[in-house]
């Protein structure tokens, strides 16, 4: 029988805790003991409540009862701090200082990168992967603190509760990664939930993030090998290209189903040699870890400039620049500095436009990507694919990797290169169309909704008419901040013990 330790940081977000819940019942099946740790709105915020909105807090609570009310078995479910008084002299004395962000993700406590897990939320939450620090500084201090009370937290209960195993969603934002590197510098086996190939499955990662770029591509390899059936490989990699192309949901929300089909850029002229730049959202990967860092540019939006600038001279090439549709709903600061910047050579597609970005990659005559899934795709769809940044397929041998801007530049005006090989491609589409361990108990309907043992996973209190009663008192009374006080602590109370 396994001790099994499961930290439930991000209960609200859509079908994270589904999985958790799946999770905790198999290892119920096997016989294995669990206990769940959880926030009872003791964090001063978190990822998916960083305003610390009380109702937020209500909805975690109520959605975690629900679900721990759906298992076969009852298992303890405790609140995850855990610090003795030498923890919280050490917290109180922590001192951090950083006027940007590449200086906030230098901070380190003890064997935890406290400052890229901080830097990770905030980027994340602000959708801006460059945010200015000073306007922030309040919100980035109870990060910081918090995201250290959390790694003490569960240094400690790993050690009370001798786990032999700790899950964790996601392990790059702040209070999971700090969940992530204590189980590490224990030494005790930590394994990382997220989506799998489709949102049909579920994937796990065994000691290491699901951005880890050379575990990654150790990963996507074996799986590719441990597969004899060529044919039935190929077969799975090509419905993956296609139906990214056809805009059909796997995993994640589609950014091409509502695109115009067939269409191309106001006044493409196809007698020039048009480069289409597909950028990424860059905030995602931003302070995942230095592994990450652009090897050719300090950032995209420079690395497009400067491209641009220096290939002015040859009037024969045109750029269109595609803005990642993911940028539509982030902060514009994003593309701000590239939307103004004006040169004949270059066309610019903003990240909301209907614009098919296939038939324009179909009449393409080179594609520089900066590790979205369109450069691989390029390769597959028999383009010359030029990376300029880092991604999960760099070593596939799949795109033309240049080590300087000079480079590319090289490239981008060799007209004899061809396409990269596509075995790489059929490596990388295998993995993304068919890895992941099937669901058991939920039935998810898409990527974001499904149904728990046949049941809606609500966060709701219908179950428990006592919170129900607390918490139209705490409505009705919330003005007044001595009983807002006392009907916030009985609702906590309440929702403990359901």
């Amino acid at each position: 029988m396994a001790k099994i330790l499961l930290f439930s940081s991000h209960i609200l977000w859509e079908t994270h805790y589904e999985t958790e819940l799946e999770i905790i019942q198999r290892h119920i099946d096997q016989g294995d003991e669990v206990i769940q740790l959880y926030c009872a709105s003791s964090l001063p915020l978190c990822d998916a409540n960083p305003e610390k909105a009380f109702s937020r807090c209500m909805q975690c609570m109520a959605k975690k009862s629900n679900g721990l009310a759906l298992l076969s078995k009852n298992i303890p479910s405790i609140s995850y701090e855990l610090l003795s008084n030498a923890d919280k002299k050490a917290i109180q004395q922590f001192k951090w200082k950083a006027n940007t962000i590449e200086e906030l993700k230098e901070i380190q406590y003890q064997n935890f990168d406290v400052g890229y897990a901080v830097a990770s939320s905030l980027i994340s939450l602000l959708s801006n992967p460059n945010p200015i620090l000073s306007e922030h500084q309040e919100k980035i201090n109870l990060m910081m603190h918090s995201a250290i009370e959390m790694y003490h937290s569960i240094l400690n209960q790993l050690q009370k509760h001798k786990v032999d195993v700790l899950y964790v969603f996601n392990g790059r934002l702040m209070h999971a990664k700090a969940a992530f590197k204590a189980a590490l510098h224990l030494g005790v086996k930590v394994m990382i939930h997220e989506r799998g190939s489709t949102f049909k499955q579920f994937e796990l990662y065994e000691n290491h993030l699901p951005h880890d770029l050379a575990k990654m591509a150790i990963k996507i390899k074996k799986f590719w090998e441990g597969n004899a059936d060529e044919q039935d490989k190929i077969n799975k990699a090509a419905y993956f290209f296609e139906n990214r192309r056809k805009g059909n949901i796997l995993s994640w929300k589609s950014f091409t189903d509502q695109q115009e089909k067939g269409s191309l850029p106001e006044g493409f002229d196809p007698n020039k040699k048009n480069i289409v730049i597909f950028n990424s959202s860059e905030f995602e990967f931003a302070a995942v870890g230095p592994e990450w860092n652009n090897p050719l540019y300090k950032n995209q939006n420079e690395g497009i400039l400067n491209i641009v600038a220096d290939m002015l001279p040859h009037s024969d090439y045109h750029f269109y620049l595609r803005l990642h549709p993911n940028l539509a709903s982030a902060d514009p600061v994003n593309y701000a500095q590239i939307v103004q910047f004006k040169s004949p050579n270059l066309s610019i597609i903003m990240p909301d436009a209907l614009l098919d970005s296939y038939h324009l990659l179909d009449n393409a005559y080179k594609v520089i990507g900066f590790g979205s899934t369109m450069g691989i795709e390029a390769t597959y769809w028999n383009k010359v694919s030029i990376m300029a940044g880092h991604s999960m397929y760099e070593t596939l041998e799949v795109v033309y990797r240049p080590q300087t801007h000079n480079e590319l530049i090289s490239l981008l005006l060799d007209d004899s290169l061809v396409p990269k090989d596509k075995l790489g491609t059929y490596v990388f589409g295998y993995y993304y169309a068919a890895s992941g361990i099937p669901f058991r108990y939920y039935e998810p309907s898409s990527y974001k909704e499904g149904y728990y043992t046949g049941i809606k996973l609500g966060s709701d209190f219908s179950h428990n008419y006592k919170a129900t009663a607390w918490v139209n008192r705490y409505w009705k009374f919330r003005k007044y901040p001595i009983l807002e006080k006392a009907i916030r602590k009985q609702i906590i109370q309440l929702l403990q013990k359901a």
